[in-house]
């Protein structure tokens, strides 16, 4: 189990149920925010600051909390979700990334004609508990999702999951138990296991002392609740990231 929020500057995070994921990651107003970041000029002078102010309209989860003691997104209050998320950033072509990083480690790692089975990524996924591989909101980035082995700390489970998929470079900083995630339509999603995202346990400790940051506290709620603004929001026609316009 993890949270989630109506957005960084609102509401309060809030356990995440596999229905609220779904209904999230299937919403009209993430696939109109993130296909307008999609369509954004990159070589226009405001592109940077457009992008970002799209990104700050979506819900976020946080991965790495179960809960907040005191309903705060700080985390010295978090709770340990028994999970760990993975960035790569500045890649071009997140779908293609992915394939070459895996195909490579197959290569290197498996028998003759093993590396060609359509089926090795996922058993790869499988094995190394990687439950969420999507293209992030900015449409130029990897996240991933997955369980923390017992007693193994955020850095290491980012390491043994980077290892595992051939990934030499990534975002150390990303540790922290209050470190949000911008969500993203299902057709960013790579991969999903779903059963193994929500079975989870939280876990009691942390393996690593983890620094405590705080972040703005939601301004006063005067607009719609999240289930509110999402269910009012028109359907729009959205491009496939796989399609070069991300």
């Amino acid at each position: 189990m993890f949270c989630y929020q109506e957005s960084v500057s609102k509401g309060t995070p809030t356990p995440c149920t596999k229905e609220i994921w779904n209904a999230l990651i299937d919403s009209a107003k993430v696939k109109n925010i993130c296909r307008r970041i999609a369509l954004l000029d990159e070589t226009k002078k405001e592109y940077n600051e457009t992008k970002q102010a799209l990104k700050k309209r979506l819900p976020i989860i946080i991965p790495h909390a179960a809960s907040f003691r005191n309903g705060r997104r700080i985390s010295a209050d978090a709770v340990p979700s028994g999970l760990a998320m993975l960035d790569v950033d500045h890649v071009d072509n997140p779908r293609a990334f992915l394939e070459q990083r895996v195909m490579s480690q197959m290569q290197g790692n498996q028998q003759d004609g093993c590396a060609a089975n359509p089926d090795a990524l996922r058993e790869l996924l499988i094995e190394n508990k990687i439950y969420l591989v999507a293209i992030t909101a900015s449409g130029k980035g990897l996240r991933l999702i997955g369980a923390r082995e017992a007693n193994e700390s955020i850095e290491a489970a980012q390491m043994r999951m980077a290892k595992a998929l051939g990934i030499n470079e990534y975002d150390a900083v990303t540790k922290d138990l209050a470190r949000a995630s911008y969500v993203v339509p299902r057709a960013y999603i790579l991969w999903m296991d779903e059963e193994g995202m929500f079975a989870t346990e939280a876990v009691a400790t942390e393996a690593v002392a983890t620094e405590a940051v705080s972040y703005p506290s939601p301004a006063s709620r005067t607009s719609p609740t999240l289930g509110e603004e999402l269910a009012r929001t028109e359907a729009v026609s959205y491009p496939s990231p796989a399609s070069g316009t991300c």
